[in-house]
């Protein structure tokens, strides 16, 4: 008699946590994104807010398998150690590094005619979201933007697939 409401507390938990769980991160949406249409031949460079972001180079990529021709950002980042800070306790002493982004300049960025303008959230490695905006690099119109949400994390790796195909197939159409 005691099993049947144990079980059916286990069936509500399944369906009404782990189901949905399971059918978000297999949605794939039946319709197009708004596809973005770098026009072949052109010139783009990837930019974002921090250049020294982990998905800077995925994006470079992205675009280059796409078959465009990418010009890299001219600037570099580390973080290195800039300060080490000793705490002290009672009878425990901490010493903690202070970390701070360095920024150097490799070489002038060239002229480029589209900038790809990207946003995502989420860690490098695993993304809830990616979107990107198309402009002209000397007036900032926009030209086509892209833009893709997740339910739960995806790779990097695997967001950089999908909108890299995204570019082939807009190159089709």
């Amino acid at each position: 008699m005691h099993s049947k409401p144990l079980l059916l507390i286990v069936l509500a938990f399944l369906f009404s946590s782990c189901l949905p769980v399971y059918l978000a991160r297999n949605y794939r949406p039946a319709r197009e994104m708004n596809l973005l249409d770098i026009p072949r031949g052109g010139t783009v460079r990837a930019v974002h807010g921090d250049p020294g972001n982990p998905v800077q180079l995925f994006v470079e990529r992205a675009l280059a398998d796409a078959g465009f021709t990418v010009y890299s950002n001219g600037l570099v980042s580390a973080s290195v150690p800039v300060a080490s800070l000793r705490y002290e306790t009672g009878d425990t002493t901490v010493f903690r590094t202070e970390r701070g982004t360095v920024y150097q300049r490799l070489y002038e960025d060239p002229d480029v005619q589209y900038l790809l303008k990207y946003s995502y959230s989420g860690e490098g490695a695993s993304l809830y979201s990616f979107s990107a905006s198309l402009v002209y690099a000397d007036n900032g119109e926009l030209i086509g933007s892209y833009s893709d949400t997740y339910a739960m994390a995806r790779g990097a790796d695997r967001v950089m697939e999908d909108f890299t195909e995204s570019l082939i197939r807009s190159q089709a159409e």
